[in-house]
This record gives structure tokens, C-alpha cells and sequence, in this order.
């Protein structure tokens, strides 16, 4: 009688062990991917940039370039040659801290910018949604976040046969509420500019 007890709860032990190291498993490569993802638009801003701040650079560069040929211009028409420079200079760096400021701030807008809108069909904006979920959701039907917005518990309950712990991950991470909101934000967005 022990033994039966014993084997059954054995076996019962040893299913669910396999059941939390698919789900661990699930986790990590869903983690890995956010993380990829993550760094990829992580990337894509920073070489943006420094791309902008390289095209500024050497515009300021030309603008310094012509500041200088004024100074020598003044310089040979100038009885005291030095003052006339220091003058110039100043003003060439007056306006060249004046103009990256700007630039810095401008930078600083399309940061905070970046990440307003928000592609109805890119599903991996939710998260801890990777893209090996979004192409499974894809699968079964799910290809926009406006469904999301609208899918009720039960229906998400009903992916639990395609994915596994769908629902769980629906409510734990506010999926539907989330997507509603960047929805919702989107609209205002459009609508304001």
C-alpha cells in the first residue's frame, strides 16, 4: 500500500517537476527575446543619435570655418589685430555653446518622443511578449492589439490550449489593459498633432 502511495506520488512529483521547467524554460527564452528586442531598439536610437549629433557637428564645423575666415578678414583690416580676433572668437564660441545647447535639447525632445507611437500590429510592445509569442499568438489569430483590447478572460482562457498559460500571463501582466491604453495614447497623440 505504501509503495502504490509511494510510486503515484513519485510520478505525480516527477510531472509537475516537468511542468515548472517547461514553464521556467518558457519564461527564460520569452525573457531572452525581450531582452534582445530591447537592446536591438536600444541600438537603433543611439545610432540615430549619433548620426544627428555628426551631421550637427559638422555643420557647427563649417560655421566655425567661416567665423575664422571673418577674423582673418578683420585681422588685415584692423589696426590692432589681436583684440579684434579675441573679440571674434568669443563671439564664435558664444554661439557655438548657444547652438549645441539648442541641439541638446532638441535631442533630449525626440527621445522622449521615441517611443509614442505605436505600431497596431507589433504585439512585442506588451510586456514579456518575444517574439517567439507574438508569432504563436500570430498563429491562432491574434495579430493586433486592438484584439488584445477586446479579448475577454474566457477567450484568453481558450488560447490556453494553443499557448500554454496564456490567461495566466493575460491578467498577471495586464495585457488588455495595457494594450488599451497604448491604443487610447496613440489616438490622443494623432489627434493632438
Amino acid at each position: 500500500m505504501l509503495k502504490k502511495i509511494r510510486k503515484k506520488l513519485q510520478k505525480d512529483f516527477t510531472s509537475r517537476y516537468g511542468q515548472v521547467q517547461k514553464c521556467i524554460q518558457f519564461f527564460a527564452e520569452e525573457l531572452q527575446e525581450s531582452l534582445q528586442y530591447l537592446e536591438e531598439r536600444y541600438l537603433k536610437l543611439e545610432f540615430r543619435i549619433s548620426d544627428r549629433l555628426e551631421k550637427r557637428l559638422e555643420n557647427l564645423e563649417g560655421k566655425f570655418e567661416h567665423l575664422a575666415k571673418k577674423v582673418d578678414k578683420k585681422r588685415k583690416k584692423a589696426k590692432k589685430p589681436i583684440k579684434v580676433e579675441a573679440r571674434v572668437t568669443e563671439q564664435a564660441a558664444e554661439i557655438l555653446r548657444k547652438e549645441m545647447a539648442e541641439e541638446a535639447q532638441e535631442i533630449e525632445k525626440i527621445i522622449a518622443r521615441t517611443p509614442r507611437f505605436v505600431d497596431d500590429a507589433d504585439l512585442k510592445v506588451l510586456h514579456r511578449i518575444g517574439p517567439v509569442l507574438e508569432r504563436k499568438l500570430k498563429n491562432v489569430g491574434i495579430t493586433s492589439l486592438r484584439q488584445i483590447a477586446a479579448m475577454s478572460l474566457s477567450e484568453a482562457r481558450e488560447l490556453n490550449k494553443d499557448i500554454p498559460n496564456f490567461s495566466i500571463n493575460f491578467t498577471r501582466n495586464s495585457w488588455r489593459r495595457t494594450a488599451a491604453e497604448l491604443l487610447q495614447d496613440e489616438t490622443n497623440s494623432v489627434s493632438i498633432e
